[in-house]
């Protein structure tokens, strides 16, 4: 892995807890606080809200799926409308029309939800088909830095060990997938800690490809692509941003 061509040192294999953070970049919300400035996005979709951090960014239209909402700040500020649907995001797609939730396609998409790759895997799916050309989705915990991040926990569940660096389950391997099997997608990996986002652009709505194979992908996502090796291979091979100097040039899409 390579941080506009510089290396970048990550933990050692078999490491269970983090040294030092390599990830040097803005800040995630930060980035995504540059990203709407410079876009000026009028319809925006999140999937993952929380506490609304990330929600509250948006201006616009705005429309946010979770299936337990912890939102502890005004998140309606800075929009014109706010769409609130308190269900998993796979229930969304099969009740609602998000172009006939927001009155259009989706400017901008933020992908935040059940860190499981298959999830993951379902909502871009799901949220492509709704995008505008020249739009952009973001994937967030897609550039974990220790392998222990890359675990498949439940954060809700008994037992959930917080792991140095944060928790960001297996959505690196949405990345691989979308690499190998729809390199027409444009994917630019920033280096905001802690664990990475990624900026995915030159989507097409039309397309079928990853829908038309979900069944092998998916056994792909929870079989070959889930040992320690075969992520440091993907990570040793991927091109890091920095996040900096991508908002000094103006959040290019």
């Amino acid at each position: 892995m390579t941080l506009d061509g510089k290396p970048l040192v990550l933990t050692p294999p078999g490491t269970r807890t983090g040294i030092a953070q390599p990830l040097g970049g803005l800040p995630y919300l930060e980035a995504l606080a540059a990203l709407h400035r410079a876009a000026g996005c009028g319809r925006y979709l999140e999937i993952g809200v929380d506490r609304g951090h990330s929600l509250a960014l948006a201006g616009g239209i705005a429309l946010g799926i979770d299936p337990e909402f912890r939102i502890d700040q005004p998140v309606w500020t800075k929009k014109t409308a706010l769409h609130l649907f308190q269900c998993e995001s796979d229930a969304f797609f099969r009740m609602q029309n998000p172009r006939t939730v927001l009155g259009g396609e989706i400017d901008l998409a933020f992908i935040d939800g059940m860190h499981h790759s298959e999830y993951v895997l379902r909502d871009f799916i799901n949220t492509e088909r709704y995008m505008r050309p020249g739009g952009a989705i973001i994937l967030h915990d897609c550039l974990p830095w220790n392998f222990a991040a890359t675990r498949r926990l439940n954060p809700q569940g008994e037992g959930f060990e917080p792991v140095t660096g944060g928790w960001a389950g297996d959505a690196w391997k949405l990345l691989a997938l979308v690499q190998e099997q729809r390199p027409d997608i444009q994917v630019t990996l920033l280096d905001c800690p802690p664990t990475g986002l990624a900026l995915l652009s030159a989507l097409n709505p039309a397309s079928e490809t990853l829908w038309a194979g979900y069944g092998r992908l998916v056994e792909r996502l929870v079989g070959a692509l889930s040992s320690e090796d075969a992520f440091r291979g993907w990570l040793s091979r991927q091109r890091v941003v920095d996040s900096r100097a991508w908002v000094a040039a103006k959040c290019p899409v």
